[in-house]
């Protein structure tokens, strides 16, 4: 899927968001989940949660986690490839954008 030339304009949204990295990153470790940067980072902060331990919170569980910790706001539920679930989130007004993507958490038997 290619981009527009202004979808990858470069801005400073991708710097405030990478800022909250570290947060965000450990949340996820709290809840069993890696978490990745992924994307362009031009105009947004492309950012997947991808379950690593043998047992993870759901993905609605580690969003309230985040919410409780960070101002950001889950918006706009998207399904994408592979069974990746993906929502656009806003921090403060709305000047960092990321996207916050969750794979699913199979279990592999035998």
């Amino acid at each position: 899927m290619s981009k527009s030339k202004e979808q990858l304009t470069p801005n400073y949204a991708p710097l405030y968001a990478a800022a909250m990295y570290p947060l965000l990153a450990g949340i996820c470790h709290e809840h069993g989940y890696a978490l990745a940067v992924h994307g362009s980072v031009a105009n947004d902060f492309d950012i997947v949660a991808i379950p690593w331990a043998k047992k993870v919170s759901s993905p609605r569980k580690l969003m309230n986690a985040i919410q409780k910790k960070t101002a950001m706001k889950f918006e706009d539920r998207e399904k994408k490839e592979h069974g990746r679930i993906a929502y656009r989130c806003t921090v403060g007004f709305g000047v960092c954008r990321l996207d916050f993507s969750f794979f699913p958490n199979y279990v592999v038997k035998g």
